[in-house]
């Protein structure tokens, strides 16, 4: 954490030393962009240089230590090489500063030697409870403070805003510092490696910051995501958006647990579980990301009254291939009310028996003896007024710095912006064209009732993202409920047990946490078939903690109806599993009543980031063939899990479609928050459960495993409480900065 005290230092200084100044002239030299980027910001301290093989730099006095210069330091930049770094830092902390930026590279992402190096950084200043923005990163620049600690050349015509952006990549909050030109910037912070102070250390200031309305960032790892959580619900409650840009999302989690759960995860696809979960809006590249921000910038805080968009252009061909790439990036097109659809037909003189609906073809009303402006102007207010539609998207060109509007295009963003206002709904307009406008009349689309945006898929998803922020429907942190054992015990695994539980382990396990399975009977031996006590038709799989897919191999007999076919079950499964599987142990056979209904998958596991996922989806014997699985981060709460049901793929099974039972949702969802639970409580063993198929029917509405898995690994220390990894675990116990 930062104290206040320090947070204050950080971004109001006084006094800034750079030590390893020199005189190095062109724009390499650090020194030299230093003082002009804090000319730049309008910084009123004093700056320091500390280099002992220099008298002055630039002019200004150099002194040969920190001990040495005549103030007392706030901010301490340290430009040395890697291997000099932690010397510098220690002789700082013992001077009393307690804020550092180190810029040098060749820390944790260069090997066993800079791994230690970053150890003994992190180390001195865990001890001294001090501040430290880094190393690898470009530093910081405080605009609303007029501080910069910044290793690149700011753009010129940057003002202050309300935008602050946290990036663990230094190039990335160099183009990101590029939007303060457009729309003002608050800060930008470079992390870089976080050996110290990482960005959720950095957002609990700007969360709170009354100053700051749109916090905007780049993302490789979260190091504290249980705390990401509590500052992304805190966001929420303040109606302040995060927008993030998450690299590395098409991980396919190879180093997962052999499982379906694993296999299917993934940390990309559990990041943006993640994100939706919390309401965070992520965006998949830098255009999406310059583009959402400048919507929910211009925007500010505010009621949306419904969740559906209105699509409008004055071209036919743009607003269909507008109405693709909306609804690909989740933008819901509600058809009209009847009432809208007589409005429009009056705006664009329709003929008798011709209807216009959404996406609305604006061109059609040019026929019409009405002016354009009037055309335009009463279509959208038409399109507004529909209880269903809470923004409208208009696609329009809006020409580049190459070229301007023709002037039919000019009068029409005139028209746009003179309606757009007190419509009552936000106004969208998405140019063609990806470049910056130069059109004069698009100046005053950015900010209040009319936007505009550039490229029509970077603006289709900065109104997705719009619209699941302030649709009415959005929850902000509710409860969540535990279903953890009511004997309170969690160590719920002998340490002894190893890799794949055994059948009857399992089912026992999976009834502690109210999990509903098909008990099974594990016959060992040949001689056994003909004295088990069941009840036909039963399905019999083959017990080997080496076979996986079990049907792959030969390893499932359905439909058996009679002692003797269970006895040639046996010798069928073990004969095909020798043959496809000569190495695999055969110890058995476990067999279960058949059970008939839709299949789901349902699994749990552990992200060696985010912690325990559940996953739920559709199942059976093709599981990888379906659309990918819907996951939930816990701790979720039953809304979640309901939500969940509700969006995932296959979910129409689960609401009758063609004849199939109603399925008890409710049910289910309990169902996986218990899933969760147990995930967690094996989060120390690295749990990967896997129930498939989990049957929904007429008999079980709230569904029964009817095949269960659940491989754990020894206790290891790797995940210490629910979504708590040990890296996460030491920087929560640090001293407060």
């Amino acid at each position: 954490m930062i104290s206040s005290e320090c947070w204050t230092k950080l971004t109001r200084p006084r006094a800034i030393a750079i030590v390893g100044a020199s005189e190095r002239n062109g724009p390499a030299s650090f020194a030299a962009r230093f003082v002009a980027s804090n000319e730049q910001v309008g910084f009123e301290g004093e700056i320091y240089f500390v280099n002992p093989r220099h008298d002055s730099v630039f002019g200004r006095p150099c002194y040969p230590d920190v001990a040495s210069v005549p103030a007392s330091i706030d901010v301490c930049v340290v430009n040395v090489a890697a291997p000099l770094v932690a010397d510098a830092v220690k002789q700082g902390i013992r001077q009393g500063i307690r804020v550092f930026v180190v810029q040098a590279a060749d820390f944790a992402e260069a090997g066993v030697e800079g791994a230690r190096r970053q150890a003994e950084l992190r180390d001195a200043c865990d001890q001294a409870g001090a501040v430290l923005i880094g190393p690898n990163c470009l530093g910081y620049v405080h605009f609303e403070g007029h501080a910069a600690a910044y290793g690149a050349v700011l753009p010129t015509g940057i003002r202050s805003g309300e935008v602050a952006a946290v990036c663990g990549s230094g190039s990335v909050s160099v183009n990101l510092m590029r939007l303060g030109t457009e729309i003002g910037l608050h800060s930008v912070f470079s992390t870089g490696n976080e050996a110290v102070t990482t960005a959720e250390d950095i957002m609990e200031h700007l969360v709170e910051d009354p100053t700051v309305r749109v916090i905007a960032m780049f993302v490789e790892t979260l190091r504290q995501p249980r705390r990401f959580r509590e500052l992304a619900a805190r966001a929420h409650d303040l109606d302040k958006p995060i927008i993030v840009l998450k690299s590395g999302v098409t991980e396919t989690g190879a180093a997962a647990a052999q499982s379906h759960t694993g296999a299917l995860v993934g940390s990309g696809r559990a990041y943006g579980a993640f994100f939706e979960q919390l309401g965070v809006v992520q965006v998949n590249d830098f255009d999406e990301l310059r583009e959402t921000v400048r919507l929910f910038s211009a925007l500010g805080p505010r009621l949306i009254k419904a969740n559906g968009v209105g699509l409008m252009s004055v071209s036919g061909g743009k607003a269909t291939i507008t109405a693709d790439i909306a609804e690909s990036e989740g933008v819901h097109l509600p058809a009209f009310e009847d009432s809208t659809l007589a409005k429009l037909s009056s705006a664009l003189s329709l003929p008798a028996g011709i209807r216009c609906n959404n996406p609305v073809d604006l061109g059609i009303g040019f026929r019409g003896s009405k002016s354009l402006s009037d055309t335009i102007g009463e279509a959208m207010r038409a399109v507004a007024d529909d209880s269903h539609i809470g923004a409208i998207l208009i696609a329009q060109n809006l020409g580049d710095e190459l070229a301007k509007p023709n002037p039919l295009e000019q009068l029409i963003i005139r028209a746009v912006t003179g309606a757009g206002e007190h419509l009552g709904v936000p106004v969208v307009v998405a140019s063609d064209e990806g470049g910056r406008t130069s059109f004069a009349g698009v100046e005053s689309m950015t900010s209040g009732d009319v936007v505009a945006l550039r490229g029509l898929r970077p603006a289709a998803v900065a109104v997705a993202g719009l619209m699941r922020w302030y649709a009415p429907s959005r929850s902000h942190s509710e409860g969540v409920r535990s279903a953890r054992r009511e004997d309170g015990q969690t160590d719920i695994l002998p340490t002894e047990i190893r890799e794949l539980l055994d059948p009857a382990h399992t089912a026992s396990l999976l009834g502690q946490y109210s999990i509903p399975v098909v008990q099974p009977i594990v016959i060992t031996s040949r001689e056994d078939v003909e004295r088990a006590d069941l009840t036909y038709p039963v399905v019999a799989k083959i017990v080997s903690p080496d076979v996986f897919h079990k049907s792959d191999v030969g390893g499932v007999v359905l439909g058996i109806r009679s002692p003797a076919e269970l006895v040639s079950a046996w010798d069928r499964i073990r004969d095909a599993v020798a043959s496809a599987q000569p190495s695999a142990r055969f110890e058995g056979i476990v067999v279960s009543s058949m059970v008939a209904g839709a299949e789901l998958f349902l699994g749990g596991h552990v992200d060696p980031e985010l912690g325990p996922i559940v996953a739920i989806g559709m199942g059976g014997t093709n599981v990888e063939l379906f659309a990918p699985p819907k996951l939930i981060v816990h701790p979720f709460s039953e809304s979640d899990a309901r939500e969940a049901l509700d969006s995932m793929p296959g979910a129409e099974l689960l609401r009758g479609f063609r004849g199939a039972p109603l399925s008890d949702v409710s049910a289910i969802a309990k169902v996986l928050c218990a899933l969760g639970e147990l995930t967690s409580d094996l989060a120390d063993r690295e749990a990967s459960i896997d129930l498939n198929p989990f049957i929904v029917g007429e008999a079980f509405a709230g569904g029964i495993a009817v095949d269960a898995r659940i491989t754990v690994k020894a206790l290891s220390g790797g995940i210490e409480d629910s979504g708590t990894s040990t890296d996460e675990a030491a920087q929560e116990t640090r001293t407060e900065r």
